[in-house]
């Protein structure tokens, strides 16, 4: 799923950020959902065989010299080229397209920086969004279903989070528009989605819909 979630201050001011186990903050949810028709092991893969081809059209001027290899069963003739990628079983494994995981990091990185972040709503641009005075006035109310924004990634997603809560739109993150790695660099603080003001009578309720922090590592299987 995709999951949220909700930062509650003493002031009752509610931060709106990516749970951990969220899809755009996993490297290989995000890269699994890409659009294109060869995974990143296989774009690894071909570009290691264009080096090969071109080491061999390198070599082309010499394809009569041949190489002595020495066998049990004493001395043969072979074609150098064929002996040019002699690397260790678990090299060889890669080298056929198996994926490290800093070339999981460099392309999920790539694709989260490169999202954009779209925070017009149809005719509503939570940009412009400007309240006013103690009580906020001008401020955009919202549901708990209302989308904050769109986060669309290259050849990829797109992601709507959403609100989450019912309550009065105070702020959205536009350094978001700019730094979309913000995200994932700093998911609870720089990389917040959008501030919101819920009616202090109305929180405890919806705060009841919403999962504890204990219950939802308990649900994701993740460590506290």
């Amino acid at each position: 799923g995709q999951d949220q979630v909700i930062y509650r201050h003493p002031n009752g001011l509610c931060v709106v950020c990516l749970a951990p186990s969220h899809p755009l903050l996993n490297s290989t949810q995000l890269l699994g959902m890409q659009k294109t028709d060869t995974n990143l092991g296989d774009q690894v893969a071909s570009s290691e065989e264009k080096e090969v081809k071109a080491d061999e059209s390198d070599n082309n001027i010499s394809e009569k010299v041949t190489a002595e290899v020495e066998t049990e069963s004493g001395t043969q003739k072979d074609d150098p080229r064929n002996i040019v990628k002699q690397k260790s079983d678990d090299e060889e494994m890669e080298w056929r397209g198996g994926v490290s995981e800093e070339d999981k990091s460099v392309a999920w990185r790539a694709m989260v920086g490169g999202a954009s972040v779209d925070f017009a709503m149809g005719k509503t641009n939570r940009l412009t969004n400007q309240p006013t005075g103690k009580r906020k006035r001008g401020g955009t109310n919202l549901e708990a279903n209302s989308s904050v924004c769109v986060i669309q990634v290259p050849d990829g997603p797109a992601f709507k989070p959403r609100a989450c809560l019912k309550g009065k739109l105070l702020e959205v993150n536009d350094r978001l528009v700019a730094q979309p790695q913000l995200l994932i660099d700093q998911p609870k603080t720089a990389g917040f989605l959008a501030i919101l003001m819920p009616r202090p009578e109305d929180f405890p309720k919806m705060k009841a819909s919403l999962l504890s922090p204990e219950e939802y590592h308990r649900l994701r299987e993740i460590p506290l």
